[in-house]
This record gives structure tokens, C-alpha cells and sequence, in this order.
């Protein structure tokens, strides 16, 4: 289970469940490791922009088919699927 998403938040409310000590000392060393654990980046799935042939002015996720009108977005802005997040690389004009 290499680099897990996981919540900081939610951790620490889970240790604080589970472990009982009153050993302060302890517990600020336990925050402080969460607190600056390396973050991870998410790996993005990779899609591409498809053009509907049955409506013109969508264009579709390959990754999720999920459709989104042309009309409402700057092709440039969707460098991403609003819908599944996959990482749909340098916009083409």
C-alpha cells in the first residue's frame, strides 16, 4: 500500500481512539511526524478529448465518457476531465 491518500485530520482522530496515553510529550512527537510527512502526488489517469460525432459541439473523456459542450469551456482550460480528473495533456487549439 504504497503512498496512500489518506487524511491527516481523520489520523490523528484515529490514533487518538486507539491509543490511550496521557504522555503529552508523546503525542506532540506523534503530531509532529503526521503534520510533516512528505505529501504524495495522486497519479492521474491519462485521457484525451474526443469529438461526439452525434453532437458537434461536445467533446468527450476517453477515459470516463463524460461529455462537456465546447461552447461552455476554452479548449485550454480543460487540461483536465472535470468529471473523473484524468490529465488530458496540453490542450491543441
Amino acid at each position: 500500500m504504497d503512498n496512500d491518500l489518506i487524511s491527516r485530520e481523520a489520523l490523528k482522530e484515529d490514533l487518538a481512539k486507539e491509543i490511550k496515553t496521557n504522555d503529552l510529550g508523546l503525542w506532540l512527537k506523534i503530531l509532529s511526524v503526521i503534520d510533516n510527512a512528505q505529501a504524495v502526488e495522486p497519479e492521474r489517469s491519462k485521457g484525451a478529448w474526443l469529438h461526439n460525432s452525434d453532437h458537434p459541439d461536445t467533446l468527450i473523456c476517453s477515459v470516463c465518457n463524460c461529455g462537456w459542450d465546447m461552447w461552455r469551456y476554452e479548449r485550454k482550460e480543460l487540461k483536465y476531465c472535470p468529471n473523473c480528473g484524468s490529465d488530458m495533456g496540453e490542450a491543441e487549439e
